[in-house]
């Protein structure tokens, strides 16, 4: 090669400007190859890294469990330990043998454990399943992302010997022969490089992508493991579940792209499989101006109480079916009205918008003549937060504010500094951590993310009524409800927050989970005391 091209710069002094383009393609050919062992030395070192990290963490669980009980983990449930057969609720010894004195505090967390899940096995296989779901799910992306690379590469590299060819043989004279023989080489060589480049890149990124949900599950195991004894004996239904893996393989690999009509897609998906109301259940439609919003009451119910209620969707979806279910739902078990919001939506509309609408639709039913003490401001995930902002700008106003809030899964931070945004970044079967702030950036549109009305957790939350906020545990928005009913508390304010067990984000939006009903009995109960305890101050 370096004789040719030796050759042809002293054979063609007519092109004056070849050897300098030669010379420039030679020093771009060498940064490219530079390039390609740089980024093969940074994969080989991220996977050092993280191969690294996951020794740490098992081998500081295991210390860490040694340290604690003596022995080690093989010691403590190998040899001794057999398959659990009996009930969680029974009394007789798990292992099939006498318990040592010096393991007595193992085996009382370990029978707390498994009246809390049942038999621990499930739990694991949860974790087991989700790690696969999430893996397999890489896997076969990865792959699809190989094949695309390898069919590109090869293509620019057929192309390039096609047009080298080509050249060669229209040729007028040796030295453009010469001339295109070192276009074709260099050409070729340059396209070859680049696409093993592409295919490295890819097959290391689909095997990074397929191993990491395997640490991940150890981690939240040995997290698991630290945190085992559970204030009550609240463990989640099958049905909660299997809807965790279908959440995981749907929703939350949707909703961790930075790609609007993907994130919405799902919805309408899913809006096929929702019925509509009950037959007994009436919605009016209400004119807002800007917005507009539905009164959904049941047929004979008093409606002495209304329920404003702010439904979710990211700031960037508008309400779905389930939502009007839900709002059926609390107007069945609550004998009340409830006011859906259909609020408008980023990035077509950003804040305040959103927040305007649902202000609007508060004092649309105050001069409609409902007290405010009749009424009871509701929301979830993003409705949460604009359910308890809603509050905070009346009373900032000077208007009168509802009797009760009930907040479920609220988004109250968009500056993402809770802790669970990290914690429970993978154990989360429906949001992911969102690190670019995709959706924050699409609402606010400049505005910041620590303004008082867009994340209401940096509001003042004095002088606010009696306060409900679910959440579930495992949520990367965890730290959103408690941090907020730790504010309202500090401030001197009634605040109940209710964390629930490996629930999916917004689960009282699924009306076929068990866990959805406990979560509405809990919500009306909360509602008959607040509302009881404004009747009694108001007489």
């Amino acid at each position: 090669m370096r004789y040719v091209s030796i050759f042809v710069e002293r054979r063609c002094p007519a092109n004056d400007d070849l050897p300098k383009s030669k010379a420039r393609r030679g020093d771009a050919l060498r940064r490219e190859t530079e390039e390609l062992l740089t980024s093969i030395a940074e994969m080989r070192e991220r996977g050092v890294a993280w191969c690294g990290s996951l020794a740490d963490r098992v081998e500081r669980y295991l210390a860490a469990f040694e340290a604690r009980f003596g022995r080690s983990e093989d010691d403590a449930f190998g040899p001794a330990a057999v398959p659990i057969s009996r009930q969680p609720d029974t009394e007789a010894p798990l292992f099939g043998m006498e318990i040592d004195e010096e393991f007595r505090e193992l085996f009382e967390i370990y029978v707390r454990q498994v009246r809390e899940i049942g038999v621990p096995a499930i739990q694991s296989a949860s974790v087991a399943a989700a790690a696969l779901v999430d893996g397999s799910a890489a896997a076969v992306e990865g792959a699809r992302e190989s094949l695309a690379a390898l069919r590109a590469g090869s293509l620019r590299a057929l192309n390039a010997h096609l047009a080298g060819a080509t050249a060669l043989s229209q040729s007028r004279n040796v030295f453009e022969a010469f001339a295109n023989l070192h276009n074709w080489c260099w050409h070729a060589l340059d396209e070859t490089i680049g696409a093993a480049r592409g295919i490295g890149e890819a097959m290391a990124n689909s095997t990074w992508s397929a191993l990491e949900p395997a640490g991940q599950a150890i981690g939240v195991q040995s997290r698991r493991f630290e945190h085992s004894s559970r204030p009550d004996d609240t463990a989640p239904s099958w049905q909660v579940r299997l809807m965790n893996l279908g959440l995981r393989a749907t929703v939350k690999r949707m909703a961790g792209k930075s790609d609007l009509e993907k994130i919405r897609a799902p919805r309408s998906g899913f809006e096929r499989l929702i019925p509509g109301l009950p037959a007994d259940m009436t919605a009016e439609a209400v004119d807002l101006g800007d917005a507009s919003a539905e009164i959904i009451s049941v047929a004979g119910a008093s409606n002495d109480r209304t329920v404003l209620h702010c439904p979710g969707g990211g700031f960037v979806m508008e309400p779905t079916k389930a939502h009007r279910l839900l709002a059926g739902r609390l107007a069945r078990r609550l004998n009340a009205r409830v006011m859906l919001v259909k609020y408008r939506v980023a990035p077509e509309h950003v804040f305040p918008a959103g927040l305007d609408d649902c202000c609007a639709a508060y004092e649309w039913l105050l001069a409609q003549g409902t007290p405010a003490k009749s009424i009871i401001v509701s929301g979830d995930s993003a409705g949460g937060g604009l359910a308890l902002s809603t509050v905070i700008r009346m009373r900032d106003r000077g208007i009168e504010t509802p009797a009760a809030i009930v907040l479920i899964s609220p988004v109250t931070d968009l500056t993402y500094s809770g802790q669970s945004r990290r914690d429970n970044d993978w154990v989360d079967p429906t949001l992911p951590n969102d690190d670019g702030n995709f959706i924050g950036e699409l609402y606010l549109g400049g505005v910041p993310h620590d303004h008082p009305l867009a994340s209401p957790l940096f509001a003042d939350l004095s002088r606010l009524p009696p306060t409900l906020l679910q959440v579930g545990s495992t949520e990367v928005l965890l730290d959103d409800s408690l941090r907020v009913a730790a504010k309202i508390r500090a401030q001197g304010g009634a605040c109940e927050c209710e964390v629930w067990h490996d629930m999916p984000h917004d689960w009282p939006l699924f009306g076929m989970l068990p866990e959805s009903r406990r979560a509405l009995g809990r919500i009306v109960e909360f509602v008959d005391r607040a509302t009881r305890k404004v009747s009694a101050i108001a007489a």
